[in-house]
C-alpha cells in the first residue's frame, strides 16, 4: 500500500516451503530482490526570462540528486556554457549555468542541457531559448508598447524606452529597430542617449528577417523647434562620455531639429559624440537639421570611427548660417568612405564646411567631401594643432562666393595623398 514501499536497494528474500509430510525447506539464494530507480529526473524550477544579459547566470533545480559528471551542453550557447552544482533540497540538485566569458549577442539562442541522476536515468533534454541582450522596437506593430519585454513578438514602441530598459538591465545590448518614423524631442532632454556597449541597429523589416537602409528605413526626427547651442546642441542621438568601441549606430535616417522661434539662434545636429567616447557610426543617412548652426556629426570624443554614411550639415531646403557635415574637436577620428556635404546656407552671411578638424589626430580617407552652397565654404578645414592624413578623397569647396577645397591653418601637420 502507499506509504509502505520498499526503499531502493538489494534485499535477501527467504522463502520456506513445507510439503504434505511437514518437511520444510528454505531457499539457498541470497540478494535476489533488487529495487532500482527507473524514474527519470524532472525539473522543479527553471529560468523563464526570454531575454538575458551577456553575463546572466541561469539556475535550474531538479527533483533529486544528479550526477555532475553526466552534464552535457549543446545548442548555440552550448560551447560557451559552464555548469556548477549546489544543494537546494538534496545534494547536487541545483545547476547554475554561466558563460565561460560572455554569451554571444543574438536572437533565438538555444541552450540544450542533458544530464543523468545517480541511477543513470536520463533527463528529457531541456531546451531553453533566449534573446541575448537584444531588444526590439517597432512603432508600427499592432502590439507594440513600452511596457512590453522587447522580444520580436512583444516589441517596444519607442527607441528611448528601449534604450532606457537596456541601460538599466544589460551590461551590453543590441537594440533592433524596425521600419517606421520615430520622434525625439531633444530640447526637453528626451533624445536618444547611448552608453558604453549599446548597439543601435535600424532598418529591419516588420518580420525582423531583412535589413535595408532604404526599403525598410528607420527614420528618427528631432521635433525640437527652439534652443540649443554649440556646447549643448539639440541632437537626435547623443553618444555618452566614455562609451567604448562596441557602441554602434548603424542603419538609420537621422534628421536634426529646426529652430523656428525667429531668433536666428540655436544649434542642431544628427549625432553628438561626447568626450572620451569611441563609437562606430556607420551606414546611416544623417542631417544636422535647420537650426542657425546645424551639423551632421559633432565629435568631441576619443577615437570614433565614422564610416560609410551620407552626411549633410543641414536638411534639404534649410537656410542655416553655419553648416558643417562633421565637426571634430580634440578627438582622433577615423573618417572613411562617407559622402559629406556642408549644406546650403543663407546668402551673404553663412559658412559651410564639409569636414572641420580642430586639435585632432585624424585619418580622413576615401570620402567625397563638398563644402556646400554658402557665402564661404570649405571642403576640409584644419585648425589648431592637428595631425591629419588626407588620402584618396574627392574634395570640393562647393558653390559659394568664396570657396576653398582645403584650408590648413598654421601649426598643423597635414599629409596629402592622392586626393582629387
Amino acid at each position: 500500500p502507499a506509504g509502505s514501499e520498499l526503499a531502493l536497494g538489494t534485499y535477501n528474500v527467504v522463502a520456506t516451503a513445507t510439503d504434505g509430510s511437514a518437511n520444510a525447506a528454505t531457499d539457498a539464494t541470497i540478494d535476489e530482490l533488487v529495487i532500482n530507480d527507473i524514474t527519470a529526473p524532472s525539473i522543479v524550477s527553471t529560468f523563464d526570462d526570454p531575454i538575458i544579459d551577456v553575463a546572466t547566470s541561469i539556475e535550474i533545480i531538479f527533483d533529486e540528486t544528479m550526477e555532475p559528471q553526466s552534464l552535457v551542453f549543446s545548442g548555440a550557447l552550448g560551447n560557451e556554457a559552464s555548469g556548477s552544482w549546489s544543494q537546494s533540497v538534496v545534494a547536487d540538485d541545483t545547476l547554475t549555468v554561466s558563460a565561460m566569458v560572455e554569451w554571444p549577442i543574438g536572437t533565438d539562442q538555444s541552450l540544450i542541457i542533458d544530464a543523468n541522476d545517480l541511477a543513470g536515468n536520463s533527463l528529457a533534454s531541456l531546451t531553453l531559448e533566449f534573446d541575448v541582450s537584444v531588444i526590439h522596437v517597432s512603432i508600427d506593430a499592432t502590439n507594440a508598447d513600452d511596457s512590453n519585454v522587447g522580444t520580436r513578438d512583444q516589441p517596444f514602441k519607442t527607441i528611448i524606452a528601449a534604450v532606457n530598459q537596456a541601460d538599466s538591465t544589460f551590461s551590453k545590448s543590441e537594440i533592433r529597430v524596425a521600419l517606421g518614423t520615430y520622434a525625439t524631442f531633444s530640447e526637453s532632454g528626451t533624445n536618444i542617449e547611448l552608453s558604453d556597449g549599446m548597439r543601435l541597429m535600424g532598418s529591419y523589416s516588420a518580420d525582423w528577417l531583412l535589413r535595408n537602409l532604404i526599403t525598410y528605413a528607420s527614420i528618427v526626427n528631432d521635433t525640437s523647434t527652439t534652443g540649443g547651442d554649440f556646447n549643448n546642441p539639440n541632437c537626435v542621438i547623443t553618444i555618452n562620455a566614455g562609451a567604448g568601441s562596441e557602441t554602434l549606430v548603424n542603419g538609420f535616417t537621422l534628421n536634426g531639429g529646426g529652430i523656428t522661434d525667429g531668433s536666428g539662434n540655436g544649434a542642431s545636429c544628427g549625432i553628438e559624440i561626447k568626450m572620451n567616447a569611441s563609437p562606430t557610426i556607420e551606414n546611416n543617412i544623417i542631417s544636422g537639421g535647420s537650426a542657425a548652426s546645424s551639423t551632421g556629426i559633432i565629435d568631441r570624443g576619443l577615437s570614433p570611427v565614422i564610416r560609410n554614411n551620407t552626411i549633410r550639415g543641414s536638411e534639404a531646403g534649410a537656410q542655416s548660417n553655419a553648416l558643417q557635415g562633421i565637426i571634430s574637436n580634440g578627438s582622433s577620428p577615423t573618417i572613411i568612405d562617407n559622402d559629406i556635404i556642408g549644406g546650403s546656407g543663407v546668402a551673404g552671411q553663412s559658412g559651410g564646411t564639409g569636414i572641420s578638424l580642430t586639435d585632432v589626430n585624424a585619418i580622413v580617407e576615401r570620402n567625397s567631401v563638398v563644402g556646400g552652397n554658402a557665402e564661404v565654404s570649405y571642403g576640409v578645414s584644419v585648425s589648431g594643432a592637428s595631425t591629419v592624413l588626407l588620402r584618396n578623397n574627392t574634395i570640393h569647396g562647393g558653390n559659394s562666393f568664396n570657396t576653398y577645397g582645403i584650408s590648413i591653418g598654421a601649426g598643423n601637420t597635414i599629409t596629402l595623398q592622392n586626393n582629387t
